[in-house]
């Protein structure tokens, strides 16, 4: 439930305007949106800038969830050094930790890891990328840039952390 506890002007053209943002936010809630996005990654140590080759993304807020879709193809690490991070359109909530199968290619695991995954970093818009071991007790570690190229694709549903500030 959103909590109504935003002050409106005494101008009725100022208040119409206000009445009229409060509707396309509750609409955009009930009803749910897609937008475009341009995901990228970057390095937990230091950030940096890598090369790309292919990069897109979509994502559809409705609700408590957002449901994420990228394509990344990274050539060069550039300047990136730690774990590999993946930005997100949308902030993940603070309940639980979540994880999700992914898809790459040309990127080589460590022995016995099978696995490619994302888990989401909660409370904020990021997401490390991930191997884990179907064998070593579900284990799993982050992806590091001495991977320096690859390419990384899939979905991602998540509930996200409302901002009821503007209400």
């Amino acid at each position: 439930m959103i909590p109504l506890t935003k002050q409106y002007s005494d101008d009725p053209v100022k208040m119409q305007r206000q009445l009229n943002d409060s509707y396309q936010d509750i609409a955009a809630i009930a009803n749910g949106r897609i937008d475009a996005w341009t995901p990228t990654l970057f390095g937990s140590g230091t950030a940096g800038t890598p090369t790309y080759g292919t990069v897109s993304g979509y994502y559809f807020v409705q609700g408590i969830m957002a449901d994420v879709w990228f394509d990344i193809a990274w050539t060069g690490a550039g300047t990136c050094a730690g774990n590999i991070k993946l930005n997100l359109p949308v902030m993940v909530s603070n309940e639980g930790s979540w994880t999700f199968p992914v898809v790459i290619s040309a990127v080589t695991l460590t022995a016995n890891y099978t696995i490619a995954c994302v888990q989401l970093d909660a409370d904020t818009s990021t997401a490390t990328l991930q191997e884990a071991s179907a064998t070593a007790g579900s284990a799993k570690q982050a992806l590091t840039w001495a991977k320096t190229s690859g390419s990384i694709y899939g979905h991602l549903r998540y509930p996200i952390k409302r901002d009821l500030s503007r209400h």
